[in-house]
């Protein structure tokens, strides 16, 4: 990812966290009965802080990689939570694929050239497919 998009991401995290929270708050799926909007704003904030303060142009090659190590935990931590609330599979891994939404929308917002937007937009494909993963 070049520096100019982790430096995006860095900066507009509580842009990305309001469009994130506004994703899943608009969703028809939107499980009120098992989870209050004060602790999905509190997973959600925990899981945003810890991607963005985690990623590197290298570990997008290599997503074994320590650094990936507190996302990881903090969403296996939310995935395990999830289940335990009564959460299926399918709705926690909503809860990763709209925080991909908000993430590419921000780039959509910032990134005029339709080329770098593209190359930009696939990374971070990569990285929360990668994430979706480790919710299953």
């Amino acid at each position: 990812m070049s520096f100019n998009t982790l430096k995006l991401l860095q900066t507009q995290k509580k842009n990305i966290l309001e469009s994130w929270m506004k994703n899943q708050l608009s969703d028809d799926g939107l499980r009120e009965d098992l989870i209050s909007n004060e602790e999905l704003r509190g997973q959600s904030e925990e899981l945003i802080s810890a991607l963005v303060a985690n990623l590197a142009e290298d570990d997008l090659i290599d997503f074994n990689t320590d650094r990936w190590d507190p996302v990881i935990e903090i969403l296996g931590g939310i995935a395990i939570t999830r289940a335990r609330q009564g959460f299926s599979p399918r709705e926690t891994g909503r809860f990763v694929y709209s925080l991909k939404e908000a993430l590419l929308e921000v780039l959509q917002q910032e990134i005029q050239d339709s080329k770098q937007l593209f190359e930009e937009s696939l990374k971070i494909n990569k990285v929360m497919d990668n994430l979706s993963i480790v919710t299953f």
